[in-house]
């Protein structure tokens, strides 16, 4: 194992395994341990630790099967999310945000444009007057403008955004939906 060949080679290790108990439970381990070596540098003893990491491993393997169920519930219900700060330095976008806007995942939205598309010209002076409001009053967005996507369609969106009052440079989070 990952452990006996670590020690052979006087190297340290940490693994991770899941066991079974006697009792048929699953339990998850991680194991850490190093060499105690001679004067000639022969290995002569390991000292380590094994600790149960079963709540910690529950809690990862829940969140991510959490995070699986959103995206599929995004991608049925074609709505997506996004939050940026209002310095706008920072930027998170779900998947199905992009999808929604014909953005292609490996490009991201800029400043000079809503969402890193452009907006209808009839909507876009509406949409920043809107959006400077929200964010002035810390009041929710809620409002229906059209974009021309990357991908050459014209789409119809419903935004939902509401800036956060606990962040102090100011952060914004909304939904869209086309």
């Amino acid at each position: 194992n990952a452990a006996f060949r670590a020690l052979r080679k006087g190297e340290n290790f940490e693994l991770e395994y899941r066991i079974i108990t006697p009792g048929g439970e699953t339990r998850f381990i991680r194991e850490i341990g190093r060499p105690i070596k001679d004067a000639d540098g022969v290995v002569v003893q390991e000292i380590g630790t094994c600790q149960d990491i079963t709540k910690g491993k529950q809690t990862e393997l829940a969140l991510r099967e959490n995070e699986q169920r959103l995206k599929n519930a995004q991608r049925i219900a074609r709505l997506g999310r996004w939050a940026i700060d209002t310095d706008g330095h920072r930027q998170n976008w779900s998947e199905e945000t992009f999808r929604l806007l014909g953005i292609p995942d490996s490009e991201r939205p800029n400043a000079n444009t809503h969402h890193g598309v452009s907006v209808h010209p009839d909507d876009l002076d509406r949409i920043r007057r809107e959006t400077e409001k929200a964010l002035s009053d810390h009041s929710l967005l809620d409002t229906t403008y059209r974009l021309d996507c990357p991908d050459g369609a014209c789409r119809t969106i419903h935004e939902i955004a509401e800036p956060a009052t606990t962040v102090t440079n100011g952060l914004l989070t909304a939904t869209v939906q086309d």
